[in-house]
């Protein structure tokens, strides 16, 4: 059976269904909410579907590794989650993200360019991944420079558990967030000495209540471009579907979802 067989079976005949397996050793079972309505409730209310309280991750964490979790927007609720969004909307203002556009179509036609010259691409590795990360280093206003190794520490806690990620004996997820948090403390201190017209400058200036972003936030709020496995899937998936679907890829085009 598919996913898309089980899930449509689970929104006739279940669709409220309790998953005993949690899918590893370790991991509790769950609640699988598959009907559009059913999801909505529990997205509007918070004070019975907490994201704060056990996170929404499926893995079990220590304590310690919670409470740093929770600084996560992803793992908020309100009113913590609009103090946390109105921070980052400052950031990713039209204008500012107007400012970029031309630099991130050049590292558009980069990534392209490269695979061309080589004459075959491995999509999710050479696109997928490093499309949405150069992007964000781009409107964060770090380094060029600095994008093979964030994409590195990316896949490196986005496959902690996969050896083709692994550079050595050992190493685990943890080796690479505290690299992250490195590279992110490293960044706001150069923006607090020498400000710029970047999200990084506006993410650490007060907000209209003097209040001010943690250093232990802004590092959460750096670490949170490091699951790019869901979204490079997601991708890969759109683009088999539109090459096996060619109306799909028109369809897109007419709605301008396309990127490019």
């Amino acid at each position: 059976m598919s996913p898309h067989e089980a899930l449509r079976w689970l929104r006739e005949h279940a669709p409220v269904f309790w998953h005993a397996d949690g899918g590893a050793p370790g991991w509790p079972g769950f609640w699988a909410v598959t009907r559009l309505a059913d999801i909505e409730q529990v997205s509007r209310n918070p004070e019975a579907f907490s994201s704060r309280r056990r996170l929404v991750t499926f893995a079990e964490s220590s304590d310690a590794a919670t409470e740093l979790q929770r600084l996560m927007m992803v793992n908020m609720d309100p009113p913590q989650h609009a103090r946390q969004r109105a921070f980052v909307n400052r950031g990713f203002t039209p204008r500012m993200i107007g400012q970029r556009e031309k630099h991130i179509r050049e590292i558009c036609d980069g990534l392209i360019d490269e695979a061309a010259c080589r004459g075959k691409a491995e999509f999710v590795r050479d696109i997928a991944a490093p499309l949405p990360l150069y992007a964000i280093c781009e409107l964060r206003g770090a380094p060029a420079a600095d994008q093979a190794r964030l994409l590195a520490l990316s896949n490196r806690l986005a496959g902690f558990d996969d050896p083709d990620f692994r550079t050595g004996s050992g190493e685990n997820a943890g080796t690479a967030a505290m690299q992250m948090h490195a590279y992110a403390h490293e960044l706001a201190a150069q923006r607090r000495e020498q400000p710029r017209d970047d999200i990084v400058t506006r993410l650490l200036q007060p907000d209209d209540a003097g209040e001010v972003l943690s250093a232990a936030e802004f590092d959460m709020f750096s670490y949170r471009r490091v699951k790019n496995d869901e979204k490079d899937s997601a991708d890969l998936a759109d683009l088999l579907r539109m090459g096996r679907l060619p109306e799909a890829w028109i369809g897109r085009t007419r709605c301008g979802s396309c990127a490019s």
